[in-house]
């Protein structure tokens, strides 16, 4: 075979010329993680409240503050549950952009490290104004 990029020795060449760094990598892997952890934990969360409501035929919806999350998970009311998917949600793409942050900045890279803390800080701004 030739050397233009036919066969099994050319395919590796051709990744060992462009490898992502391991740490890149990793962090790429983990950033995955935190959004596909954050999905299935609000799925679920959601799932379980949809399913107490049907069981309850406790179908209506009514407002649920931060504060009152807690309580409705402990005392297994429907609402607590959805309101904790909802929250987990929410929160999922604020984790990724610090996880992003930490990750920068163990590999020095200052310039992404300051612009995922700032917009952690501007999320983080959003919801205090929201009040959530």
């Amino acid at each position: 075979m030739s050397a233009e990029g036919r066969g099994p020795r050319a395919s590796t060449e051709r990744r060992a010329a462009s490898p992502e760094p391991r740490a890149a990598a990793a962090e790429r892997g983990a950033i995955v993680a935190v959004l596909r952890i954050g999905l299935a934990a609000s799925m679920a969360l959601m799932a379980i409240g949809l399913a107490l409501a049907v069981g309850e035929a406790r179908l209506r919806s009514h407002p649920v503050a931060l504060a009152e999350i807690l309580p409705f998970l402990a005392q297994r009311r429907p609402s607590g549950f959805m309101a904790a998917g909802v929250v987990v949600l929410v929160a999922t793409p604020v984790v990724r952009v610090l996880a992003l942050a930490v990750g920068s900045a163990m590999r020095r890279d200052w310039r992404l490290a300051a612009i995922a803390v700032a917009v952690a800080v501007i999320l983080g701004l959003g919801v205090a104004a929201g009040r959530i």
